[in-house]
């Protein structure tokens, strides 16, 4: 079992990053692009988050506009960080199908999720790492760490959470790391979600990773071990000794769709319906090309016609009250030009 090889480019050293060595809070507003009263009044803002609970009951902090750009600054930043060969989530490149396509093959697995992770990242571990790794001022560590934080932890819908998460963490997920290469394995981190294959990827390795996880004060669970020749779903894909597939429930979702799709006769509904199943058709065509690529091509060119004859009977609506207000505009003028001649 090989780490996929590192990908030629001009990522940076940790102590490159823009980020790093920011002296002063003047420094850090210069740094991000943004007036420091402004950086000042964001670290300190009330409603500087919107929050709600979707029907699953997840809760959401989504940064307020200007907020979300000042963490798009500090996502971007630190992505342009040489990272780990075993981190597939906040990476150019990468995404959860190439993470899961590292432990095709016909081996022992292991995965593992962290528990409720961005709101146990909390306050305090985001300043000790622009204090401890990127030697930042304690004040300019203060303010990022109040910038980029909601509740004390993590908001689950900023841009920069991802990245983070794993900063804050990332001496856990390196003797993680260190692990897995010891018993001969390939890890994989994508977010919370934690695989490790191999020839040593038995329960004893996950009983080892549990206690590394829980020193440093994280709860892990979702634990599964799975034996060489056993199917096992990794961040949502398939992965057997063979490769990577879709998983059934999602192939269900699709053949929903498509069903609800054709009994559909209102073309507003019918676009609607088709914008939903042409994402996600795409997106098994990643996992799948040979079965979903050109159902995929089908349904974006049936959306393409359905939005050029929805655009052409919007014109046709408008046109005629554009005339009308033409042939007013034209009758105004011409009443003038008689008034005003002699």
């Amino acid at each position: 079992m090989n780490m996929p090889k590192a990908k030629s480019s001009k990522k940076l050293k940790l102590e490159e990053c823009f980020l790093h060595s920011v002296a002063s809070p003047v420094d850090l507003a210069r740094r991000l692009l943004i007036d420091l009263p402004d950086l000042e009044r964001l670290a300190n803002a009330d409603h500087r988050f919107k929050q709600w609970t979707t029907k699953k009951g997840r809760k959401i902090q989504e940064p307020v506009r200007e907020l979300q750009v000042v963490h798009g600054r500090v996502m971007r930043l630190l992505s342009a960080v040489e990272p780990p060969l075993y981190l597939y989530s906040a990476v150019a490149g990468r995404s959860y199908i190439t993470n899961a396509r590292q432990h095709v093959g016909a081996y022992p697995t292991v995965k593992l999720d962290l528990q409720k992770f961005f709101p146990s990242v909390k306050r305090a571990a985001i300043r000790n790492f622009f204090v401890r790794e990127m030697k930042c001022a304690g004040d300019v560590a203060s303010i990022l760490a109040k910038i980029l934080t909601c509740n004390g932890a993590l908001p689950t819908g900023s841009r920069a959470s991802s990245i983070m998460s794993f900063y804050a963490f990332k001496s856990m997920f390196d003797e993680l790391g260190d692990l897995a290469i010891a018993n001969n394995c390939t890890m994989t981190v994508y977010v919370d979600d934690i695989a490790i294959s191999g020839e040593g990827a038995r329960p004893r390795l996950l009983v080892k990773a549990r206690r590394i996880i829980a020193r440093y004060g994280l709860k892990s669970h979702k634990t599964k071990f799975f034996q060489a020749l056993q199917a096992r779903i990794i961040t949502g894909v398939v992965v057997d000794p063979a490769g990577i597939a879709l998983p059934h429930s999602r192939r269900v979702q699709i053949e929903r769709g498509l069903a609800v799709l054709a009994a559909e006769c209102d073309p507003k509904w019918k676009l609607e319906i088709l914008t939903r199943l042409v994402s996600r058709v795409y997106e098994a065509a990643q996992i799948a090309p040979a079965e979903f690529l050109a159902l995929a091509t089908e349904l974006s060119k049936a959306r393409a016609e359905l939005l050029k004859k929805a655009s052409e009977l919007a014109v046709a609506s408008v046109a005629p009250d554009r005339r009308s207000h033409l042939r007013l505009v034209h009758s105004d003028a011409s009443t003038s030009d008689r008034v005003a001649s002699p």
